[in-house]
Formats: C-alpha cells, structure tokens, sequence
C-alpha cells in the first residue's frame, strides 16, 4: 500500500493522521483512567464540510452515571488554545487534534492522538452537559481520559 502525504486546510498533523493511520475503517476502544467507561473510534477517512470527521460511542457505566452516547464528531482545531500534544503515562507524548459534536448531551469535544497508526489516547469533555447533576459530568464540563490498554 502506497502512503501519500496531501496537506488539507486543517493543517499537517491530521494529513498525517489519514495518511499513516492503518486503523482506517476499523474501531478501536479506549478505557478510562480510573472510571468504568469506553470510547469507541471508528477512524474512517469520512470528510464532511470540508473537514474529517470520527465516528465514536461513549459508554459510562458506573454506579454515579449510566450514559452510551454516539455521533459523528468534526474537525474542530488542531489545538486545545494551549497545546496540540498530550503526554501518556507511560512518558510517550503524542499529536493531538480536536473534533466536535453537537448532540443531547451537551457540546461533545474529543481530543485524540492523530499520529499513532492506532490512537493511544483521547480525551472527551462535555461542555453545558446535560447529566451534570446525575453523576456523570458534576460540574459545568466534565471529562474523562481514555488510553490504549
């Protein structure tokens, strides 16, 4: 299989992500650190409005919060304002970009590794979440983070 570097708009890193991804097509679950809850990444080459989107399903399933969601989540920046790469707990520091999805939960912002062949982390966060008082996201944006176990 031939590789091919093409630069989109939304910039070099998530070139890199559709070029070198071998996940393409296939999903892959995240778990949580520390909470009963996975994410699930379909990485499709899926480009909707210009832009790459991801599948994903979020599940929570703890005795505070009981939540499966699913979307589409789109290119949103390739940066959190502060920073484009997060460090794993096991010293690896990875690229990340950020998808957005608008959906009955609230504004649902997934920050993923683009740049390993199968994504090692993500970070979902949900702004004005809807299960804020139930035990899921207790405060005005929850998040949880998500590795490759």
């Amino acid at each position: 299989m031939k590789k091919r570097l093409v630069m989109f708009q939304w910039g070099i890193a998530s070139a890199i992500f559709l070029s070198s991804c071998s996940a393409i097509g296939q999903k892959v679950v995240l778990k949580a650190d520390g909470a009963p809850a996975t994410l699930s990444i379909l990485n499709s080459s899926t480009r909707t409005g210009g832009g790459k989107s991801v599948s994903y399903a979020l599940a929570i399933n703890s005795t505070d919060c009981k939540l499966t969601t699913s979307g589409v989540a789109k290119f949103y920046r390739t940066s959190d304002g502060m920073t484009d790469s997060a460090y794993l707990p096991d010293g690896d520091n990875v690229k990340t970009n950020q998808f957005i999805d608008k959906n009955a939960v609230g504004e649902t912002i997934i920050t993923m590794d683009i740049e390993s062949k199968i994504p090692k982390y993500a970070n979902v966060m949900v702004i004005n979440a809807v299960h804020r008082t139930d035990g899921c996201f207790k405060a005005k944006y929850g998040s949880y983070e998500f590795y490759r176990k």
